[in-house]
């Protein structure tokens, strides 16, 4: 088995890249490792764990000052709204923070089509 290639100072590069809305796709390209390796050193690693929590707020609040920006026509560094594709910004949020910026639908299922799917189902097994 190879040494890993983990070093402590990822934390600070993880939580600094997301402070200018890197993902952890970049992060990994950055530092030469595959997200499946990041996800298996969140499990060994409790301050990454940690900054990958704290790199995640902070990639939220990079790209939510970003939209408010775009909502209000105001400039903020490094971003100006009138070369922003509000339809991409509105993708990245959904679908990386889709815990934050998702619609949720419940759906409520009873009666008697519920019972013959039920009933199937049971049957099948």
């Amino acid at each position: 088995m190879l040494p890993s290639k983990y070093k402590k100072e990822y934390c600070e590069l993880r939580i600094k890249l997301a402070k200018k809305g890197m993902s952890i796709a970049a992060f990994c390209s950055e530092i030469g490792i595959g997200r499946t390796t990041y996800y298996d050193w969140l499990n060994v690693h409790p301050e990454l764990r940690e900054a990958d929590g704290i790199a995640y707020e902070e990639e939220l609040l990079y790209f939510e000052k970003r939209a408010s920006a775009l909502c209000s026509g105001q400039k903020i560094e490094g971003f100006d709204p009138k070369y922003c594709n509000p339809r991409m910004l509105e993708f990245k949020l959904r679908t990386r923070f889709h815990r934050e910026y998702s619609e949720k639908k419940h759906i409520e299922v009873s009666g008697t089509l519920h019972n013959q799917l039920l009933t199937a189902l049971e049957s099948d097994e």
